[in-house]
């Protein structure tokens, strides 16, 4: 059984013939037993087949860690492969082979709505890629060991912020993307690092409300923080409004500076169709220096004519005694028209740098290009090979997508979709049913 070798510990009990396989499937664990590290091990509402007491779908063996370890294209063209850029849509999806998997969303929706009346229903497989949330969201910041190193170096405060501004601005790109990522269990964590070794750790510790906190740490800087995701959709899916509420802190080690900055919207148009399907960024993100009396705002999205864009202002701005809250900060900036004039009744003193770009081409401050989408080649997060049991790879469902995506043949890719999809169900049946037994354990502690 040579073909199950690997620094994994489930090949091992596979090869001694501690567990049950199918001979058929070199990617099936068991039909009857989950794999060692299942996130739902023990659970008593798994659904088995009545009859045969076995697994709807197959438990999966594991994505061997070799497999995450291969680095992906990181230039532009590569990222943004099967999507075009427009001024007056955003980042707008062409590639016809995904368009496909959104056809009949609307329908299979309402479908189920009619065949479980007052269930849940389930998004179909297709319409997510092979990643955690938790995974994604460290996408944004792939441009760390370039510009927040730059900014760690900064001779003053100003030139520190214009390089955390870039920090920023330039991973938006990244993760911008049709496909959604699995919305994360509780506990379930993401482990990398970078190539100069700095850490990325994310665990999701909360769910309704979903809370995540994340940790990068670096020799010259840490970022840290939690983000609160939330979705809302208008015309029953055309427009879906995703958030990802909470500060960002970022803290210079050599200096024991902080700067504190927030993440816009993201605003998916067309969501409910195959065509035409788009994406822009929109809101406003504040950066704070408060140690400084630094502060700086971007807009997005301020000018229908090329709604990738932005404008802001650095400033002096002096902060009041007391803590330091940053969504009254991000409430003070946001709609704020006035770029010019230093009269405005929110910004009283020294206009320090004018800000002006777009998240899909540039950041400029006062004509100094800073960033610029062609030129800068993105750091890749290698995924760690020692992780916890934890880690979102050994989810069911993401496993078997992740066969689906790297099958070798059709029917092979249709197969491992409907096991992904099937685990999908069952994964959620356990979040519902404990999302209710907190519900009761918080009444009875009233």
């Amino acid at each position: 059984m040579k073909r199950y070798q690997s620094d994994h510990l489930l090949p091992y009990y596979i090869e001694k013939g501690l567990a049950g396989i199918d001979e058929t499937d070199p990617f099936i664990f068991s039909w009857s037993n989950m794999h060692l590290v299942s996130f739902l091990t023990g659970s008593k509402n798994i659904k088995r087949q009545s009859k045969s007491n076995h697994l709807c779908f197959p438990s999966p063996t594991f994505i061997d860690h070799k497999e995450l370890q291969v680095i992906p294209k990181l230039k532009r063209q590569d990222i943004l492969e099967g999507m075009i850029v427009d001024d007056k849509r955003g980042l707008v999806l062409v590639d016809k082979n995904i368009m496909k998997k959104f056809r009949g969303i609307i329908s299979d929706m309402i479908k189920q709505i009619l065949q479980v009346w007052l269930k849940p229903i389930s998004l179909k497989i297709a319409l997510f890629e092979p990643k955690s949330t938790l995974h994604r969201i460290t996408d944004y910041w792939s441009f760390a060991p370039q510009f927040l190193y730059k900014a760690a170096m900064a001779d003053s405060p100003l030139e520190r912020m214009k390089h955390v501004i870039a920090f920023a601005i330039s991973g938006f790109y990244i993760p911008t993307k049709q496909l959604k990522p699995f919305n994360p269990l509780i506990g379930e964590t993401f482990q990398g690092e970078f190539d100069n070794g700095a850490k990325v750790y994310v665990e999701h510790i909360s769910h309704y409300p979903n809370f995540a906190r994340f940790l990068v740490v670096d020799e010259n800087f840490k970022i840290h923080g939690n983000f609160e995701f939330n979705a809302k959709q208008e015309g029953f899916g055309s427009k879906i409004f995703v958030t990802q509420q909470g500060p960002i802190n970022i803290e210079f080690i050599k200096t024991k500076e902080t700067v504190v900055y927030n993440m816009p919207t993201i605003k998916l148009l067309n969501a409910a169709s195959e065509e035409g399907r788009s994406a822009i960024w929109l809101g406003t993100i504040v950066f704070s220096d408060v140690k400084n009396n630094l502060q700086a705002f971007i807009e997005f999205a301020h000018d229908n004519k090329y709604v990738h864009g932005f404008k802001g202002l650095i400033y002096e701005n002096n902060f009041q005694n007391g803590p330091y809250k940053h969504q009254d900060q991000v409430k003070k900036c946001e709609g704020f028209k006035d770029w010019q004039h230093k009269s405005s009744n929110y910004i009283k003193t020294n206009i320090l740098g004018n800000i002006s770009g777009s998240w899909l081409e540039k950041l400029v401050i006062d004509e100094e290009l800073l960033w610029d989408i062609e030129t800068y080649v993105p750091n890749w997060i290698r995924p760690c090979t020692k992780v916890l049991p934890s880690d979102g790879r050994f989810r069911e469902d993401l496993i078997w997508l992740h066969r689906s995506f790297n099958s070798s043949t059709e029917t092979q890719r249709v197969k491992y979709e409907e096991y992904a999809q099937g685990w999908k169900v069952a994964i959620e049946q356990v979040q519902r049913a404990e999302r209710e037994i907190r519900k009761k354990n918080k009444k009875k502690m009233k």
